[in-house]
């Protein structure tokens, strides 16, 4: 039976660190999905029920498919006994979470169309607690993003009920390859003053030694 692949992914703040990819889709060309991710997911609160759309345009790689919601956390989920969460300013805690897959390079129905498989948000979000859980209580932007693994469910599974919201597509900069290192430049050439220099220093010695030479054949 044929099968899509659904990515999860999650962006959220700590109490001092900004917003930032907790969890990356660990699909194969993903690297550099990270920054692109943060400018595509967002927005206000999603209400209950409603989910967002959105298609990533990329010139380098497949096109990818966005389904996400704007929620606020469990405080258990974060390993804390009261809440609801806030950071060091007293603002509220988001968890931007969904999930993502691969589209083709060429749609014969028109374009791609806001579904989700049953369950993939809830998977999701189940797979994502642990990640959010370390994240807020390190509170460290130097943490290493995880990794998330694929969800697969039937090409013809039931599709989620939600009231969807639907973005317009976000265009993703090509990543520009890495420049080699500059080759390290050449020696600076001689100045003319230390080369007139050691001319004199050569002129000085050899008259020394005539000088000495003459009084040893005078004596």
């Amino acid at each position: 039976m044929e099968s899509v692949e659904w990515w999860p992914f999650l962006i959220s703040r700590g109490r001092r660190t900004p917003f930032r990819t907790v969890v990356v889709p660990g699909l194969p060309g993903a690297d550099g999905l990270e920054p692109v991710l943060l400018d595509a997911a967002g927005g206000k609160p999603t209400p209950e029920g409603q989910l967002r759309f959105r298609v990533i345009e990329r010139s380098d790689a497949d096109d990818l498919a966005l389904v996400f919601r704007v929620i606020r956390p469990d405080p258990a989920e974060a390993g804390e006994r009261q809440g609801p969460l806030h950071d060091a300013h007293s603002r509220p805690i988001y968890l931007i979470e969904g999930v993502l897959r691969t589209l083709p390079a060429v749609t014969s129905d028109g374009g791609p169309r806001p579904w989700v498989p049953q369950g993939a948000l809830r998977t999701a979000h189940e797979h994502n607690v642990p990640a959010f859980q370390r994240f807020w209580q390190t509170d460290r932007y130097d943490l290493a993003p995880v990794r998330s693994k694929a969800l697969s469910f039937p090409a013809n599974a039931s599709a989620e009920r939600a009231q969807w919201s639907v973005s317009p597509p976000f265009r993703a900069r090509a990543r520009r390859p890495a420049k080699p290192d500059p080759p390290p430049p050449p020696p600076p050439p001689p100045a003319a003053g230390s080369r007139r220099g050691r001319l004199l220093l050569w002129w000085g010695a050899l008259l020394v030694l005539a000088v000495v030479l003459a009084f040893v054949l005078s004596g």
